[in-house]
């Protein structure tokens, strides 16, 4: 009657809350807003409940159609976007053909989000809300407890560990983006008692009080507003071996991407890279600007910014 699904015909019936004895009951769907509507209609006449079911069934109508329409609209926006982006990501390669020096090798096109932007003074605030973590994570890590399972890498950024260690190009297509994953790392940077395990099993020496230390003072006096803490400038400010395993082995589809060339016959030994400028998380939300802000060309030896293109008009 609410949400037009088919109520389950093993469904016990329901009497409404607060009803007489002699009222009559109802197989009662397992949808939340049908269970809401139902309980809130009480010791009324029967007629008046089946108004009052009516009238509330209206209105939810009403309002999941309001955010279909919503959830459309976004929709299409994103394709939109996506269609804008692609004809602007193609002029910009030919664009910047000419100035790349391209030559014969093996060239990948790849586009990055951006986790570049103007670093703060670390506050107080999150630095006292990372010991918090910290100490945490380290007490949990040392009692005498089975170990916990690892924290599971974003879906988002689920991928295999990089295939590609013997090139440079994988080090500098994420020194091109800055970082655009790591906002979500926060004041916890992903560290958990399983990432304390490991690092402590590589030197027994350490103890709690130590490594505390140790992770403290890896803290930068400059970070990133609104990204993770160890986030700078210069990239993490934690030694690969000091991070989170998610850190280590996630893995972005434009990174992805590359390590895929980089297995090709023959590899890839150039990369021309568009930078845009919101980050991973925030670069399909069509209402922010995501414009083209970098270019660089990459290879094993170097990487050589360039100017970014402009838009058309």
């Amino acid at each position: 009657m609410v949400c037009a699904a088919p109520v389950d015909g093993c469904a016990a019936p329901v009497p409404r809350k607060g009803a007489a004895p002699s009222a009559q009951s109802y197989p009662l769907c397992r949808e939340p807003s049908c269970r809401f509507i139902f309980e809130q209609v009480g010791d009324v006449p029967e007629a008046e409940f089946l108004r009052q079911l009516k009238l509330g069934a209206e209105r939810w109508r009403l309002a999941h159609a309001k955010k279909r329409r919503g959830e459309e609209e976004f929709g299409r926006l994103v394709r939109e976007q996506r269609v804008a982006e692609a004809r602007g990501n193609a002029a910009a390669f030919a664009a910047i053909g000419p100035r790349a020096d391209l030559g014969p090798e093996p060239t990948l096109q790849l586009v990055v989000p951006s986790g570049h932007g103007s670093s703060r003074p670390l506050s107080k605030r999150r630095r006292r809300a990372y010991a918090a973590h910290l100490d945490a994570i380290i007490a949990a890590a040392t009692a005498p407890a089975p170990p916990a399972q690892p924290s599971p890498v974003p879906e988002a950024l689920a991928s295999p560990a990089p295939q590609a260690a013997n090139s440079s190009l994988p080090g500098r297509l994420c020194g091109a983006c800055g970082g655009g994953c790591c906002p979500i790392g926060k004041d916890q940077a992903f560290l958990s008692e399983t990432t304390i395990r490991r690092v402590m099993a590589a030197d027994p020496s350490l103890d709690p009080a130590r490594l505390r230390e140790i992770y403290l003072g890896h803290l930068a006096q400059r970070t990133l507003p609104g990204s993770c803490i160890n986030h700078t400038r210069l990239g993490c400010s934690l030694p690969r071996e000091l991070r989170s395993d998610i850190c280590n082995a996630a893995a972005c589809d434009v990174l992805v991407s590359l390590e895929d060339g980089l297995k090709a016959d023959p590899p890839v030994r150039k990369v021309v890279v568009l930078r845009r400028r919101q980050n991973f998380w925030y670069r399909l939300l069509p209402p922010l600007n995501n414009d083209i802000v970098g270019a660089a060309v990459l290879t094993e030896t170097k990487a050589t910014r360039l100017r970014a293109p402009k838009p058309a008009d």
